[in-house]
């Protein structure tokens, strides 16, 4: 529906939806307080994710589902099978009823998904450099340098020590015992190995 720019910030909202319900699965079942109805209102949340980050930035939504299905498959191992598995149940659940109910839109999408994965492939913009983590996420400029001149050596030890923190800081929440540490750090670990 949006183009460029647009479109991702108007998905941000869904995308922290889906984070928010995806972590709150897992804390709620993993200290026993999840019900039913609880579930059902975080299924019915993850929905509204999904149609918020969907609608306006489909190729966002098929990234964070590779996002979500890998974190899960880190926590199945970090906090529990079944911490995983209700965390994936509530996101899963919640994204087959958004595409239920934009049906047409959901059929446009799949029905055009050849035709985007083509257009794709030629997408992007080409670095010089692999660019760090803290580049990616934006705390360093990783445009400071005209094309093909190596970075700036100050730029790039301070980038290697906060991306170097980044990893430190994600290692430390997997090995945490809470199980709001370990989801938030799932989630990070699953980010900088898709996106990064």
């Amino acid at each position: 529906v949006f183009n460029g720019g647009m479109a991702q910030a108007w998905a941000l909202p869904g995308l922290a939806l889906l984070s928010f319900v995806f972590v709150m699965a897992i804390v709620l079942h993993s200290r026993n307080q999840s019900s039913k109805e609880l579930t059902w209102t975080l299924i019915a949340l993850a929905g509204f994710g999904w149609l918020g980050n969907a609608v306006s930035y489909i190729d966002s939504s098929m990234t964070m589902a590779v996002v979500f299905f890998l974190s899960a498959v880190i926590l199945y191992f970090l906090v529990g099978k079944s911490s995983a598995l209700q965390a994936m149940k509530v996101v899963t659940v919640g994204g087959v009823i958004a595409a239920i109910s934009v049906a047409p839109y959901a059929y446009a999408a799949i029905h055009t998904m050849p035709i985007r994965l083509t257009l794709a492939a030629g997408t992007g913009i080409e670095f010089n450099n692999w660019p760090l983590p803290s580049e990616i996420l934006g705390i360093f400029d990783v445009w400071t340098q005209d094309p093909g001149t190596p970075r700036d050596a100050l730029l790039l030890l301070l980038g290697g020590i906060f991306s170097l923190a980044l990893f430190v800081f994600i290692i430390r929440g997997l090995k945490s015992k809470n199980p709001t540490d370990k989801a938030l750090s799932a989630l990070g670990l699953a980010i900088f190995v898709v996106g990064g």
